[in-house]
């Protein structure tokens, strides 16, 4: 049975990031998503979780908003921020309005303990369980901000066939978040269900048993969006195995985790400045020195073993187009996907082919 000191001893160990790397606190929260209620009771209690995040200074200098008046992410610790602020929102009473396509509120009934649920088709949709998952998640996560435009390529990019492979993700848990709100837009068909709102953010983990979980967070002025998008398989292939529906979700989170993997993709941490470390270390914030990272492209060259080839069999050189490469590696079961870059293929001595097009009408 969890007892109440269990829980606060993970919800102790998540404050501050210290559960990225503590794996008994990350087995403990799985094991209590059975006892959600509990959890955001203990999370919301007088002095818990939630008052410790709403005195975060991180938390406090991203919602005042005055050193950032046009809302854009553009700084690591803005990114780190946003994530605190979704950790805050997930783990709160703030109202939710979305926490799954197609999902209508539905209230408990009166006189009864269980939390508001959603109906999710014919299922329904534990809300304080959603929201443990999502502050858990969150906790663990590591940040990342994603450039504009790496971000345009990434999304413009077809995938190629391939099967998905294990260890695909450098972290078991990210953030991903953006310089401005992305459009999250929703259509179901069959039922006329029609969703869209500003997503701020992603978030994307390995859930277990093969599945690689993603949900998008928004807010505005109705409340909270927290929106599961279709699972991942390991060992599943793309497309093969996803209906049209779902590849519209998943192809985008495919051609991301292929371009952080690519060389021509820097991703290198960024540490906060430091006055803002040493403003959590007045505060006693646990980790004061989070770890953030920026997704840019690269300054340096072409890499070596990618671009200008030596071979005498050519005898000029020409450009090949940016593309997402399928590598199969039989140790993995699956296919490594990676962004190459536009660059000069053929000997580096020989002239370039210039492509001249007729338009005609």
């Amino acid at each position: 049975m969890v007892t109440k000191k269990d829980i606060d001893e993970v919800v102790e160990s998540v404050i501050g990031g210290g559960a990225q790397s503590n794996t008994d606190a990350q087995m403990k929260a799985r094991i209590m998503l059975d006892n959600p209620q509990m959890i955001l009771e203990a999370l919301n209690d007088k002095g818990g979780a939630m008052h410790q995040l709403r005195n975060h200074p991180l938390v406090m200098r991203h919602m005042r908003g005055s050193e950032n008046p046009s809302g854009r992410i553009t700084q690591a610790w803005q990114a780190e921020g946003e994530r605190l602020v979704y950790m805050l929102l997930s783990g709160s009473t703030a109202p939710i309005v979305t926490l799954a396509p197609g999902a209508t509120a539905a209230p408990a009934p009166t006189g009864t303990e269980e939390p508001l649920a959603l109906n999710f088709g014919e299922s329904k949709v534990n809300q304080a369980r959603v929201r443990t998952m999502a502050y858990f998640a969150l906790s663990m996560a590591v940040t990342y901000l994603w450039r504009p435009q790496i971000l345009d390529m990434a999304e413009a990019l077809p995938v190629p066939r391939h099967t998905i492979p294990e260890n695909v993700m450098p972290y078991q848990h990210m953030y991903w978040t953006w310089e401005g709100p992305r459009p999250v837009i929703y259509e179901d068909p069959q039922s006329g269900y029609h969703l869209e709102f500003d997503g701020d953010g992603m978030l994307i983990w390995y859930g277990g048993d093969g599945v690689i979980n993603t949900c998008m967070f928004g807010v505005d002025s109705a409340g909270l969006h927290i929106v599961p998008s279709p699972d991942i398989h390991i060992g599943s292939t793309w497309p093969d195995d996803y209906t049209e529906g779902q590849q519209s979700f998943v192809g985008p989170v495919l051609s991301k985790l292929a371009f952080l993997n690519s060389p021509y993709i820097s991703t290198d941490r960024e540490r906060l400045d430091r006055p803002t470390r040493h403003s959590l270390a007045r505060a006693s914030v646990r980790d004061v020195d989070p770890n953030i990272h920026v997704v840019k492209l690269r300054e340096s060259s072409t890499p070596s073993g990618v671009g200008n080839s030596t071979e005498g069999k050519f005898h000029h050189q020409w450009w090949v187009r940016g593309h997402i490469r399928a590598q199969w590696y039989p140790s993995r079961k699956g296919h490594k996907l990676i962004w190459i870059q536009e660059h000069l293929k053929g000997p580096n001595d020989a002239p370039i082919i210039k492509k001249v097009y007729d338009v005609k009408r």
